[in-house]
């Protein structure tokens, strides 16, 4: 559906995940300690405000585009820090807080749209991106695609 492409911020689609989490969160829940609970919100909602706030300092620091709408307006290719091992940290940051989240609401179907998230975000927005930052950068995007992967990298 190339409609979608490149035409719903991220941190919007995430926001509607967040809703329909809080929606449905009622719906198939399960129980869980306490304390483990608070572990496994607190770990990766942490983890994904640093990978973010990481990856956008990254952007700024070499002034280049944030813009996930106008991926055209990137004027460098980010591949140092944080994007040495993942080519889309904001995302795996958004990924994070939306898993956090359905820790939270306790609900299979909320841990559901953290899946539907990952795909519609990979669908709709990465690999548009990628097409745009190929075209752009040339050789030198299709060598850091081949070494760092699209969403995370344990090197």
């Amino acid at each position: 559906m190339p409609a979608l492409e490149n035409k719903i911020p991220p941190p919007l689609v995430a926001l509607v995940c967040l809703m329909l989490m809080w929606l449905f969160s009622g719906w198939l829940s399960y129980p869980l300690f306490a304390l483990l609970k608070a572990i496994f919100i607190a770990l990766p909602f942490i983890a994904g405000v640093i990978l973010g706030v990481n990856a956008w300092g990254a952007f700024k620091e070499e002034g280049t585009s944030i813009d996930p709408m106008h991926p055209d307006k990137a004027s460098t290719l980010v591949t140092e820090g944080i994007y040495e091992y993942s080519r889309n940290p904001m995302y795996v940051g958004l990924l994070l807080m939306l898993t956090a989240f359905s820790v939270y609401f306790g609900s299979l179907i909320a841990h559901a749209i953290v899946v539907g998230f990952f795909f519609y975000i990979t669908k709709y927005q990465i690999i548009p991106e990628e097409k745009i930052l190929a075209e752009k950068f040339g050789d030198d995007f299709e060598q850091y695609k081949n070494k760092t992967h699209r969403w995370l990298s344990l090197k």
